[in-house]
């Protein structure tokens, strides 16, 4: 033990030279002391616990009486315990001491020895103020004693170099300080274990050390034994600060003959002594591929970017931006730097939010990168990189309209409509296109899908086909079309209808008489009124109206009625009156035509021919009185009876007219 009362010696006068005061008084009273560690010390029951003290006098005045005396906070533990021996004469005293003068600048080194009690208990700590007293200047030292069977510690003071995955041996020792109440060396029956105190970046082992508990166990010691064992630590990752580092066993034991009792543990941890080289490392999160939107403007991507530190000591990181992003597109927060950042484990990172601006113009499936490399500044190999994607996705959308929502058309005829379909989206959409209407009618499209580009449009027809034999003025109904997008959401739709166009179709025959002949003449008398009739046919799709008229009569051929309404498919009889006077010429024939307009004022149609023969009448003039105005002899007018003949051959020939 003489090593260590002379470390405890060279600690006490460290400590002593560190107090001194910069400025001299007249006489300064300085106390220092040590014990095993710092002011602590270690013995067994019946053992003794050792320190050093340096009393010494700063000032430019000596003291003339100086005396150290000791007190326990246990009353079992007397004074007297305290033994003192001035180390330079060799001069001892239990419990208290005279030392006589101290000059100005002189010092003197106590040895304090404390005695711990027959039947102390392992783990008891006990406090020993020492009180130095100098001509009315007092000095207060205060030291700890320990009862332990055991101590554990390292007398190896290498301080080896590592890497991730390193690995150095060291040596630790524990010794058995149990004495007897003779003070002779006693074997122990303590179970010691020695256990690595850290959470993490260290592993140790050794051939009695167990990898699993990082642990050594001794059960029991040999009387005075020092057990020196080999450990071998290895840093296995990077939780390690770089640079100097201490690692720290916690050694404690039990009592085997005492199960239930309290375990004992040494106030201070066996160090070893090691130094990290640094290591580093970065990486970059928050990056990834967003899809975005452009249907209600410009649109923008944003990213919480974080750059962290993975190494074991402070760095800094350069940041490269690579761009690809298209013309019109733009990105904001692209930093040129982390600045410094602290090591992993104390969470350096730094943390920033970038944004790239698309604009409203953006077609579907356009798409813009950007990368960024963040290099560490320490070690330019160490790099990391991510890329952040943006894409621009299709909105759909549609304007339908069509050329008229009302058509009409002839039986047996096709009304065709067009249709407008726009694409007001930001890609080429499909639009399949889909007719509702009733089947009589056939309506049809021409296509069943329209590719339309972006900010485009597109046609279709659609044919709807006119039932023959469908009476004017009949409506299809509503005939829907449903142009959808090919979202299979976004749809219109636009309604048409045909009516059918009315066809104007007359036509005329001949009345039958009750024998089944046509009847197109009469013959007629003067002054006499008789009808002549005709047959108008309405051979259209319609109801109609016929407007008459007599072509090429004689005024005394007249219509008896100028307006008939004729049913679709029906028949209507025309009757024209004839009375002719006494103007007309006997025998001579007339003929003339009916005509129908339909109620359009286009369509016509006339009749055959209707022929009027005026009956012939013989006039049987009377036959002239011979008036005896006597003859020649008798001296009568001569060519009376010539004159008389000429007259009544007048008027027969204008009768025959």
């Amino acid at each position: 033990m003489s090593t260590t009362r002379g470390l405890l010696a060279a600690f006490a006068l460290l400590a002593l030279i560190a107090a001194l005061p910069s400025a001299e008084a007249d006489a300064q009273l300085d106390v220092s002391g040590s014990g095993y560690h710092e002011q602590e010390s270690f013995a067994s029951a019946n053992g003794t616990a050792m320190f050093t003290m340096t009393i010494a006098n700063s000032g430019d005045e000596g003291y003339s009486a100086v005396q150290v005396s000791a007190e326990t906070d246990d009353p079992e533990w007397p004074a007297d315990l305290v033994n003192f021996t001035i180390q330079s004469t060799g001069d001892y005293s239990q419990g208290m001491m005279d030392l006589g003068t101290l000059g100005a600048g002189g010092s003197a080194v106590l040895a304090v020895d404390v005695s711990v009690p027959f039947g102390s208990d392992v783990g008891k700590q006990t406090e020993v103020t020492i009180t130095v007293s100098a001509d009315g200047d007092t000095a207060i030292q205060q030291f700890v004693v320990t009862v332990t069977n055991w101590i554990a510690w390292s007398d190896d003071v290498a301080v080896h170099s590592f890497e991730v995955g390193g690995a150095h041996d060291y040596s630790q020792t524990v010794e058995n300080i149990a004495v007897d109440e003779n003070g002779t060396a006693v074997a122990i029956a303590d179970d010691i274990t020695v256990q690595y105190a850290g959470t993490g970046g260290w592993r140790v082992s050794g051939s009695d050390w167990d990898p699993g508990t990082q642990s050594m166990v001794l059960h029991g010691m040999d009387a005075g034994l020092a057990y020196e064992s080999t450990v071998t630590v290895t840093l296995f990752d990077d939780s390690v600060h770089a640079g100097p580092q201490e690692i720290s066993f916690q050694a404690s034991s039990l009592d085997p003959d005492d199960p239930f009792g309290f375990p004992y543990y040494q106030p201070f941890p066996v160090k070893l002594f090691a130094n990290v080289e640094p290591l580093y490392g970065v990486t970059v999160t928050g990056a990834g591929s967003q899809d975005v939107d452009v249907s209600g403007g410009a649109a923008f991507a944003a990213w919480d970017v974080s750059v962290r530190n993975l190494g074991n000591t402070d760095d800094e990181f350069n940041l490269g931006w690579n761009s690809d992003l298209p013309s019109g597109w733009s990105a904001t927060g692209q930093p040129a730097t982390s600045g410094s950042l602290g090591w992993r484990l104390a969470g350096g990172s730094f943390g920033f939010e970038l944004n790239v601006s698309i604009p409203a113009s953006a077609g579907a499936g356009d798409s813009g990168t950007l990368t960024l490399t963040a290099t560490s500044v320490n070690d330019p190999a160490k790099t990391a990189s991510q890329t952040f994607t943006i894409t621009v996705t299709q909105h759909y959308g549609l304007s339908f309209s069509v050329d008229e929502t009302s058509k009409i058309g002839s039986p047996g005829s096709n009304a065709t409509f067009l249709f407008t379909v726009g694409n007001p989206g930001n890609g080429i959409d499909s639009y399949a296109i889909a007719v509702d209407g009733p089947g009589l009618w056939a309506p049809t499209v021409d296509v069943d899908s329209l590719d339309v580009t972006a900010l485009g449009s597109g046609n279709f027809a659609l044919t709807v086909s006119v039932p023959a034999g469908k009476e004017a003025h009949a409506t299809s109904g509503n005939i829907t079309v449903t142009v959808t997008s090919e979202d299979g959401e976004t749809n219109t739709t636009e309604t048409v209808t045909v009516s059918v166009r009315q066809i104007h179709d007359l036509a005329f025959s001949y009345a039958l008489n009750a024998t089944g002949a046509e009847v197109n003449s009469v013959e007629v008398a003067q002054s006499t009124t008789i009808q002549l009739q005709v047959i108008l046919s309405n051979n259209g799709n319609g109801y109609d109206t016929a407007s008459l008229a007599l072509v090429d009569a004689p005024a005394w051929a007249t219509l008896e009625h100028t307006s008939v309404p004729v049913t679709s498919g029906g028949q209507v009889t025309i009757s024209v009156n004839l009375a002719p006077d006494v103007t007309s010429l006997s025998g001579r024939t007339y003929t003339f035509q009916v005509q129908a307009t339909a109620s359009d004022g286009v369509e016509t149609a006339t009749s055959g021919d209707l022929s009027v023969k005026i009956a012939e009448q013989e006039t049987e003039g009377e036959e002239p009185e011979e008036t005896d105005t006597g003859s020649e002899d008798e001296g009568g007018i001569p060519g009376f009876g010539l004159l008389a003949a000429l007259s009544a051959l007048g008027l027969a020939l204008r009768r025959r007219d």
